[in-house]
């Protein structure tokens, strides 16, 4: 039986892979499909004599790279049927509010693809297992706007790798006119390409997270906040700009026996209180903590809360306080129940060592690398364009334990060194590995060195070289324990 439902958008990959756009050096991808481009530089406040070498510096990468530029000043361009022929758009040196309400909501749905809420037809079923502890859940059913669901919680579109392919799955589309809806189709795309490599999303499973620090600008979904460059953050960045009733989610982690949250925050204003929720930025509140004025944006201290344990779904920080900008979040980690030290093995006894691979373009802080498409690496993209001093950050993986690190890797360069660090691209040196040229940027090996095992932050990848001009690519990494 066909019901209206809302699905709710609990993660941002599907809109990652929807719309993806990255800055491309000059004249390196002359083979792309032709696509366009819109430059929109209205100002209503002060104006840069910049902008026509910037619209024709625009105008020349697109001849080099095969898009074509249309540039405007005129807000009416931002309607949704208008926006739909564009590939990215580019706001070059605007200033003051250039867009009205409606002009903006053109846009934010040009941007998301699919809306945070969702209200749609279909048949819906319920599931024995639960699949969100061994997916990537990106939609879930809010089982309060129709009759007959009794899962509680209720994921409803998921993805995750499956050994060295990728599985995505919805449970919409049971009527003809589903076929006909904008949103589906729009929903099949991102789930075709990513599953077709075409594009990297996160789709990998959520972990314990138990004690794992994550960079609190890994959001996979958020509202009012922004990234802000910080040189005393982890990671060199924050989440910033930070007002009352903002918020962020985090798709891949569970709250599942979540008992404590502990957050590194900092504050030059007001402060306010970061409320712990689950499955949405409205979910179930599981604790509550209040931020005062560290005297500095740049001052960082650590705050903490107990939690009540009881959510499941995926987690959610939602921001209050009083006026202007409240507080900035460098990194949280959330401490779960259940957990016990695993016990020591018998002298005669061989632990079997765990090991864990990810993509080298999965990174999720990095500066100067951007990805490159291979045919002949894993997933079809690497980390690549990386000069010396360019770094990767992988939140995903905690470094504590590890025992050797293994790169695929490929150089049509100079090679160089990877620096295998723990916390921050300054963090504590766990070892180093040579990275010498293949011949090619498509021809890949493997490298591999000991490490010393003596932190327990998340990785991060110090990427140098004695050379000029791009140094190597990575493919994949693994972290043995």
């Amino acid at each position: 039986m066909r019901k209206a439902a809302k699905v709710l958008l609990s993660a941002s990959a599907a809109a990652a892979a929807l719309v993806a756009s990255v800055s491309l050096p000059t004249a390196v991808y002359a083979a792309d499909p032709a696509y366009k481009v819109l430059v929109f530089s209205k100002t209503a406040a002060f104006r840069h004599d910049s902008i026509p070498a910037g619209v024709q510096a625009i105008r020349d990468l697109g001849a080099a790279n095969n898009f074509t530029v249309d540039a405007t000043e005129d807000a009416n361009a931002f309607t949704s049927g208008n926006l739909a022929q564009y590939k990215a758009v580019v706001f070059l040196s605007t200033t003051g509010d250039v867009l009205n309400a409606t002009q903006q909501t053109a846009f934010q749905s040009y941007v998301d693809g699919l809306a945070a809420a969702w209200s749609r037809t279909d048949e819906w079923y319920n599931y024995r297992t639960n699949p969100r502890s061994t997916t990537h859940v990106l939609q879930t059913l809010d089982e309060t706007s129709y009759s007959g669901g009794n899962m509680g919680d209720h994921p409803i579109t998921w993805c995750h790798p499956q050994a060295s392919g990728r599985s995505f799955y919805t449970g919409m589309g049971h009527s003809i006119q589903s076929y006909s809806e904008q949103g589906l189709r729009n929903l099949l795309l991102g789930g075709i390409r990513y599953a077709a490599g075409m594009v990297q999303a996160d789709c990998a499973p959520p972990g314990n997270s138990n004690g794992t620090t994550i960079e609190a600008e890994s959001y996979t979904s958020q509202s009012g906040v922004q990234q802000t460059t910080q040189s005393t953050a982890g990671g060199g960045k924050a989440v910033g700009f930070i007002e009352k009733g903002d918020w962020t989610g985090y798709s891949s982690v569970s709250t599942a026996g979540a008992t404590r949250f502990t957050a590194r925050v900092s504050s030059a204003g007001s402060g306010g209180t970061i409320q712990i929720r689950s499955g949405s930025q409205t979910g179930t509140l599981l604790g509550q903590v209040a931020v005062s004025s560290t005297g500095s944006w740049d001052t960082f201290r650590t705050v903490s809360a107990t939690l009540n344990g009881s959510g499941s779904g995926p987690l959610f920080l939602a921001f209050t306080g009083g006026s202007g900008y409240l507080f900035n979040v460098d990194s949280f980690s959330l401490t779960k129940s259940g957990s016990s030290p695993s016990p020591s093995p018998s002298p005669s006894a061989s632990p079997t060592p765990s090991s864990q691979t990810v993509e080298g373009e999965a990174y999720t802080a990095q500066s100067g690398l951007q990805q490159a498409n291979h045919s002949t690496a894993s997933g079809g993209r690497t980390a690549g364009y990386i000069n010396n001093g360019d770094w990767a950050a992988y939140s995903q993986v905690n470094t504590q334990g590890a025992k050797t690190f293994s790169a695929r890797v490929s150089s049509g360069g100079s090679g160089g060194t990877i620096q295998i660090r723990s916390g921050s691209q300054n963090g504590t040196v766990l070892g180093q590995v040579a990275v010498s040229s293949t011949g090619s940027w498509d021809t890949f090996t493997t490298v591999s060195t000991a490490l010393t095992g003596s932190a327990s932050g998340p990785l991060y990848l110090v990427l140098t070289g004695n050379g000029t001009g791009y140094l190597y690519d990575l493919d994949t990494i693994t972290v043995t324990r």
